[in-house]
């Protein structure tokens, strides 16, 4: 990873990172050690996504920690978000808790349109216990989160494939 550029604030910035569905924050623990080794502040946070509804994640649960990390301390508060973690960001972003700070956000795959293979899964009893509550809000049916999301107004990358490597679906 690169040194931090010769203009970076003497106090740091801060990057939260939100796992996708069924993970733990282990998953995100290689790019939390590089984010730091770049001179970053780093909140790695796990969230029960397979227990809790993904509104109260992003409305209840996430708000919760980010006062707690006491955010106003940091010039920017920039995301990272894997998967589900995706649609918890932008969930937060389009709500009260907003952070008023608010930097960059990278999505890494990111179900920003729904997912067909979350509709599959909720077909099947394994894998709607394998992946929790959250599954039906993660597809393009009815339920899916996506559809009540505005369109980012806030500044973000995405970091997407264009080949499926889910084995269950054709």
């Amino acid at each position: 990873m690169l040194p931090p550029p010769a203009d970076f604030p003497r106090r740091k910035e801060c990057v939260v990172l939100l796992h996708g569905v069924g993970m733990h924050a282990f998953i995100m623990r290689r790019l939390e050690a590089d984010l730091r080794r770049a001179g970053f502040h780093v909140e790695n946070i796990s969230y029960p996504s397979r227990r809790l509804p993904i509104a109260a994640i992003a409305e209840d649960f996430l708000p919760a920690r980010l006062r707690a990390l006491r955010p106003e301390q940091f010039p920017r508060l920039h995301f990272v978000t894997h998967s589900m973690g995706s649609l918890v960001a932008r969930l937060l972003f389009s709500g009260k808790n907003r952070p008023p700070n608010l930097g960059r956000t990278v999505m890494i795959g990111p179900p920003n349109h729904g997912s067909p293979a979350a509709d599959f899964a909720h077909q099947h009893h394994f894998l709607r216990a394998l992946v929790g509550i959250n599954l039906p809000a993660l597809g393009i049916g009815p339920l899916a989160v996506t559809r009540r999301l505005p369109p980012a107004d806030f500044p973000v990358g995405v970091i997407a494939g264009n080949k499926k490597i889910n084995l269950l679906c054709h």
